[in-house]
């Protein structure tokens, strides 16, 4: 389960670079670094791709097997990493978690470090490694997710 989760998400990023970079209005690379936490970045932005292909919005409202989504979840290591990269660097990148789902539409929420827009949780559960793992969530509340269009480029 977990190797073809994995082998789907590569693809789905070498299918999503030319998108993306048209909707961030920047030549974004990928990432070489298969641990990295941000598949793609440019001079001033790191994004992170998260296909999920059974998440429908509909209405302005996100469904998951026709039940409404409160919060879109990523691991918070990658909130960490972000915030860990600006501090050791004395830098301020934007880091941004972009959602691709049903229909192959992109939703986006910049990172940030107050708390307003997510939560954080510990998720104890097998991840697909065979054993249970206990794990550090981001929970971002849909009304903080925005569609990545052509027309929200000034968002970089």
């Amino acid at each position: 389960m977990f190797q073809r989760n994995y082998l789907e998400g590569k693809k789905s990023e070498t299918e999503s670079i030319d998108q993306l970079s048209i909707l961030f209005n920047k030549p974004l690379k990928q990432s070489d670094d298969v641990f990295s936490h941000f598949d793609y970045y440019d001079d001033n932005i790191f994004v992170e791709l998260k296909t999920r292909k059974n998440i429908k919005y509909i209405d302005d409202k996100f469904y998951f097997n026709d039940k409404e989504l409160d919060t879109l979840i990523f691991d918070a290591v990658k909130i960490r990493s972000a915030f860990q990269y600006n501090k050791r660097n004395k830098t301020n990148k934007e880091f941004y978690m972009v959602w691709k789902i049903q229909d192959d539409r992109y939703f986006y929420w910049k990172l940030n470090w107050n708390k307003k827009d997510y939560y954080l949780n510990q998720v104890s559960a097998n991840f697909g490694h065979a054993t249970e793992q206990t794990r550090d969530i981001v929970y971002v509340h849909t009304w903080a997710i925005q569609e990545l269009v052509e027309s929200s480029t000034s968002l970089v």
